[in-house]
């Protein structure tokens, strides 16, 4: 049995969702759970248990980074690293810096699939 990456996405951006989630399932190597209310970021990660965490930067009501907040506050990440997806920052400054920003994974959007995927296999040990 092939071991699949469980990664959990949250985004408000549906579109976004359905297509990254399409297109990582698509590869055999990741299972995605979706969220586009942050508000159920805490349950619906110790429900999920992923691996990886995507979380977009900015969402009406709250920021990417409040979220991970209380994900990591919660205990509930379970050490899973967390890549932001962020529309601030073009994909020629995200990729300058090595994805790497401050302390923090970062993708671009709109995100480039191969560039994701290389990004999770980083942050996730292959």
């Amino acid at each position: 049995m092939i071991f699949m990456k469980k990664i959990l996405l949250i985004d408000d951006e549906q579109m976004l969702c359905t297509l990254v989630k399409k297109n990582l399932e698509i590869t055999g190597e990741f299972s995605v759970t979706t969220l586009s209310d942050p508000r159920f970021a805490v349950e619906t990660a110790l429900r999920a248990k992923p691996d990886v965490i995507l979380l977009d930067v900015m969402m009406p009501g709250t920021s990417g980074s409040a979220v991970a907040a209380l994900l990591r506050d919660k205990g509930v990440t379970n050490n899973a690293p967390i890549i932001f997806l962020t529309g601030i920052l073009s994909p020629q400054e995200v990729n300058s810096k090595d994805n790497i920003i401050g302390n923090e994974y970062f993708v671009a959007k709109p995100v480039a699939i191969p560039d994701l995927i290389a990004v999770i296999k980083r942050v996730s040990g292959g």
